[in-house]
């Protein structure tokens, strides 16, 4: 029986996203060893749930660019039109 690993993360976390190609390169390493779970989290769920607006674009695009800076995984034109320029969109974990 394998030592198990469990990533928890969540699917709207950006630092997750910037995390991904490590913990594929660790999966990919030791998946003989170990035996990974992933388990998807709720940042965002419930009263937590968030729409765009200006301010919350703002505080994610400064994450964004820590994150793209420590991690080199970068945000694409896609995340920023449909997601931060879009005041409809609402950011909700549990789909995810």
């Amino acid at each position: 029986m394998k030592n198990k690993i469990y990533y928890i993360m969540d699917p709207m976390c950006g630092w997750c996203y910037g995390f991904s190609d490590v913990i594929t390169k660790i999966n990919d390493r030791y998946k003989e060893d170990f035996e990974f779970t992933i388990l998807p989290g709720g940042m965002w769920r419930d009263e937590n749930v968030k729409k765009m607006n200006s301010e919350l674009a703002s505080y994610i695009k400064s994450h964004n660019k820590q994150i793209e800076s420590l991690t080199n995984k970068h945000f694409g034109e896609g995340f920023e039109k449909n997601i931060l320029e879009n005041e409809e969109a609402i950011l909700d974990s549990m789909p995810g």
